[in-house]
């Protein structure tokens, strides 16, 4: 009777365990749509307003403005794409976009991301890459970029 009724508090306890795994791949699955439709949509449209805006007169420092938001929002479009990559780790199917890039373009990229903050708080930036710093890399340069 004992092992019975121990049988029994296991096969509920598993049972349990197992509707708290379904409710949380549920909520995963929600969030991961909610991701893709709700902070896509205004991304791209952020996105493309700010292309259509510098195809307008502009003078310099407002350019440097509009290309840095876009630059941003580009950025800030990747690290949403990353998130949802999350359910493609869970799946095996998540793979890394391995490329040849230019190591010092990343860096006077990440500078000029920074430059018009800056500029506004009245303080400069610059960067100095040591001579020894190879010009090419290999690897993922759009989730090396999210890392700045």
């Amino acid at each position: 009777m004992r092992a019975r009724d121990l049988l029994m508090e296991q096969n509920v306890a598993v049972d349990s365990a197992r509707r708290e795994a379904e409710m949380a791949i549920c909520a995963r699955n929600d969030f991961l749509a909610v991701m893709n439709h709700e902070m896509r949509t205004p991304m791209h449209a952020i996105i493309a307003l700010s292309s259509v805006l510098l195809e307008t007169k502009l003078t310099s420092e407002q350019r440097l403005m509009i290309e840095t938001v876009l630059k941003s929002s580009n950025l800030l479009a990747v690290l949403i794409n990353n998130v949802l990559d999350l359910s493609k780790l869970e799946d095996g199917s998540f793979e890394l976009e391995i490329a040849n890039f230019n190591l010092h373009a990343i860096f006077r990229e990440v500078i000029n991301l920074i430059k018009p903050i800056a500029a506004v708080k009245k303080l400069c930036v610059s960067v100095t890459l040591a001579p020894d710093l190879p010009l090419c890399a290999i690897g993922d340069e759009k989730r090396l970029m999210k890392q700045f």
